[in-house]
């Protein structure tokens, strides 16, 4: 899981769903963040221009996002 979203689900009281026991729960959390971060993406990239492929980049980057 990547650790920044890692860390914003113990910052939202939610890790217990980071238990072993869990870990079907955990991959839900972590699409969840990922669909979250492609929807942001869409945004930035409906900007158009050069800040926007840079700034959709260093979100991908930020958070791990292949293509």
């Amino acid at each position: 899981m990547n650790p920044i979203v890692k860390s914003l689900i113990e910052e939202s009281n939610l890790s217990d769903f980071l238990a072993p026991n869990q870990k079907y729960r955990a991959k839900d959390l972590e699409k969840f963040a990922e669909l979250m971060v492609r929807e942001c993406l869409k945004v930035v990239q409906d900007g158009g221009g050069m800040c926007g492929s840079i700034s959709s980049n260093n979100i991908k980057q930020h958070f791990g996002l292949e293509e």
